[in-house]
């Protein structure tokens, strides 16, 4: 953020002090240099640590917390202290000594990765100036997230209270609002007035409260519901005009907002509204323009709608991955999933997965090379799980992008089989090691060694379902698995060194075809006379679409790849000609879905002249 928006900011910050507190302060310094920085919280709290970090303390006198919000003998054994009037209070109190211009309101245990959302807010005010003056209550719309959505939550004019940003007389104005009487904090309890949903014993959630106070003091005229879970048409329709003339809805997912409370990401579709449920009931109420049209189709874009992690350890590679993927998937989510340990000082990233390092075992006669299996499949899964869009991209942190050309080819395969189908969308991958065998070349010409089900694992672009799924195998027993065989099990020159039971790339994919086919007996690398190469053939073309480096945009810049991702004659021969680069995965779906002579020898014609130069650069080799 520009120090000339973060000196017109005040940012209160309320609540009990926390673990996440000292980030929380630390965070919004960062990106909020020049704010105001004002930490509201109780009287007798441990701040000694976390001075410096905050310009204004406001040490509050504690109210107390009311009664349980639950009937004491709900069937879910829920328990919770009330702490209304503890909300209301830090606030009210940390908003008094804000004095710039707006001010942004959170919780001491929320911390900002980054200011996206503040920054869409001037844009965004910008664009739907309009309001009906018979409901408007502030100056300027306030910018919240996590307001419920009553068509999904089933809660009308539940508005969040749990971060809002707007101007400082409107967030003022906001928190200005009585504390909770006993009586209306037991009402439902007391009338035993229950839904059999939530067993909650105040008249209204503290979320509807905050909205219904505004507008009694306001004197708007709307249907008031009787208690929390009173709802009809004209309560949903009431609730929906207070809302979007006061309030714009940002979703979590964008926030950059991290939390304890897991799997708020879910909710944005599951019960809140989101952006662009504000942009379609803006245009509702005010009608449609080009500027909203505009906005949500840059919000739609795809580049919001995906995660992307980046696994593996933090290398030089490291900081150009992540500086590429800001540049080309700029509205990405980016999680780096590291070893503990690991410098990650200077990198540019929204989430940081620390993990436990399982380790490696050497997989060769010579104890020379690592097979780094479990390293790959923890990284990855540790990052997966903490994605929140709908879009995975996974990625090794020695790739960069050099564009963003993988979209294009998401939805170029669509035809498929669902005999062998089991993602419920192709998912991309890397054609380098996406192979059907290893050949031998020179006086091994004419041995092969079959490899079926061996899908690269450099890289995947999938419906974040299906990258879950692809990733849901387990980790292994590490020596066992590395030094399977007792002796090296192959006569191949390149090969004969391994004792692995198989290679990472193979075992990912056979143990995603396992899923599939519960009765494939593929025990080892070693057993592939088990598998009908056909069956790995489609299950492949039915799964996934291999991209060559020169379509995906996708580049390893480690040493020695590079070369391969860049100039398909530098590839080593025994996996060029088994691979199944973009030319041989389109020539495969033509066979098995266009059917279509003519393409099929086209495609085929174009595969034998660059087999052709791949000969004439490699004469010496080959």
């Amino acid at each position: 953020m520009k120090k000339s928006l973060s000196k017109n900011i005040s940012v209160i910050i309320q609540g009990a002090i926390a673990n996440e507190t000292a980030s929380c302060l630390k965070n919004i310094r960062k990106l909020m240099p020049e704010a105001e920085i004002i930490l509201s919280t109780w009287e007798g709290s441990s701040t000694a640590e976390l001075e410096g970090l905050f310009d204004k303390l406001v040490l509050n006198k504690d109210p107390g917390a009311l009664n349980d919000e639950y009937f004491p003998d709900n069937p879910y054994n829920l328990h919770k202290q009330n702490n209304r009037n503890r909300q209301i209070c830090s606030t009210k109190h940390g908003l008094e000594k804000a004095e710039r211009k707006y001010a942004l309101k959170i919780r001491t245990d929320f911390i900002l990765t980054n200011t996206k959302f503040i920054e869409d807010y001037f844009e965004i005010i910008k664009i739907s100036p309009q309001k009906d003056k018979n409901w408007q209550i502030f100056e300027e719309r306030i910018l919240t997230i996590g307001t419920g959505n009553p068509d999904k939550m089933g809660l009308a004019y539940h508005l969040s209270d749990l971060i809002a940003f707007g101007l400082t007389k409107d967030i003022k104005k906001l928190w200005d609002i009585p504390y909770l009487t006993k009586e209306d904090a037991t009402y439902c309890l007391d009338r035993n007035i229950n839904d059999n949903i939530h067993y909650f014993s105040y008249k209204y959630a503290t979320e509807q409260q905050l909205l219904l106070d505004n507008l009694d003091k306001n004197k708007i005229q709307y249907k008031k519901p009787e208690y929390y879970f009173d709802i009809d048409e004209e309560i949903k329709k009431d609730s929906e005009k207070a809302l979007i003339n006061n309030f714009i809805f940002y979703d979590y997912i964008f926030s950059g907002i991290i939390t304890k409370f897991k799997g708020m990401e879910r909710f944005d579709n599951g019960f809140h509204y989101t952006f662009e449920d504000y942009l379609i009931l803006y245009e509702k109420h005010f009608g449609q323009n080009t500027k909203t049209k505009k906005y949500l189709k840059k919000y739609l874009s795809k580049t919001r709608n995906i995660s992307v992690v980046v696994q593996g350890p933090v290398s030089s590679e490291t900081k150009l991955s992540l500086k590429s993927i800001r540049k080309y998937l700029p509205e990405s989510e980016i999680i780096l999933s590291t070893w503990i340990g690991e410098n990650t000082d200077g990198l540019e990233y929204d989430k940081l997965i620390l993990n436990e390092d399982p380790g490696s075992e050497t997989m060769d006669i010579n104890n020379s090379v690592n097979y780094n299996l479990n390293r790959q499949l923890l990284s990855s899964k540790k990052g997966i799980e903490e994605a929140s869009r709908k879009y995975i991209l996974k990625i090794r942190s020695d790739i960069i992008l050099e564009n963003a050309g993988f979209f294009k080819y998401f939805n170029k395969f669509p035809k498929r089989n669902w005999t062998y189908a089991i993602f419920s969308h192709k998912v991309l991958t890397s054609s380098l090691y996406t192979i059907w065998a290893e050949l031998g070349i020179k006086k091994e010409k004419g041995k092969i060694h079959p490899t079926p089900f061996h899908i690269s694992d450099w890289w995947y672009f999938g419906l974040a379902s299906d990258i879950n799924l692809l990733y849901s195998c387990s980790l292994v027993d590490i020596k066992a698995f590395a030094q399977y065989f007792e002796t090296p099990y192959y006569n191949l020159e390149w090969l004969n060194h391994r004792l692995w039971k198989f290679p990472p790339e193979q075992y990912m994919g056979v143990e995603l075809a396992k899923k599939k086919f519960p009765d494939l007996n593929f025990r080892d690398c070693l057993s592939y006379s088990n598998v009908d190469n056909e069956l790995s053939r489609h299950f492949i073309t039915d799964n996934f679409i291999s991209l060559d480096s020169k379509q995906s945009g996708l580049v390893v810049i480690k040493s020695g790849y590079k070369k391969m991702c860049k100039k398909f004659w530098h590839i080593p021969p025994h996996v060029f000609f088994s691979m199944y680069d973009y030319l041989t995965y389109t020539k495969l779906y033509y066979q098995y879905y266009k059917k279509n002579l003519f393409l099929e020898f086209l495609v085929s014609s174009i595969i034998t002249l660059k087999n052709l130069y791949y000969r004439h650069r490699n004469k010496r080799i080959l």
